[in-house]
């Protein structure tokens, strides 16, 4: 599983949070980050964002081993916070524990 987190400096308070979980939570989680701002993130920033049809950082998207998006958090309808990605990666971890 990957996280690719999109963000420019205002939102770097979210970005940190999340990439401090995730490397302490689910350490086998890849996470990419891209600074929409950055000159050496900014295409990788838009492509990510327009191939999910957002426009607004944050944008999170989570992409199973096959590269294949599997769940997107959008600012324009609020769900991109922490709570909300954090409750979700618990979801999932938990899903895939189950019977094992």
């Amino acid at each position: 599983m990957t996280v690719k987190i999109v963000y420019s400096e205002t939102c770097l308070p979210l970005k940190n949070k999340m990439v401090a979980y995730i490397w302490e939570k689910f350490p086998k989680i890849e996470v990419e980050t891209y600074d929409e701002l950055h000159y050496k993130d900014k295409k990788k920033a838009i492509m990510i964002k327009a191939s999910c049809g957002t426009r607004l950082v944050p944008f999170v998207a989570v992409y199973d081993n096959n590269k294949e998006l599997i769940k997107a958090f959008y600012s324009e309808v609020g769900d991109c916070t922490a709570d909300n990605i954090i409750k979700y990666l618990n979801e999932v971890q938990r899903s895939n524990n189950v019977g094992r």
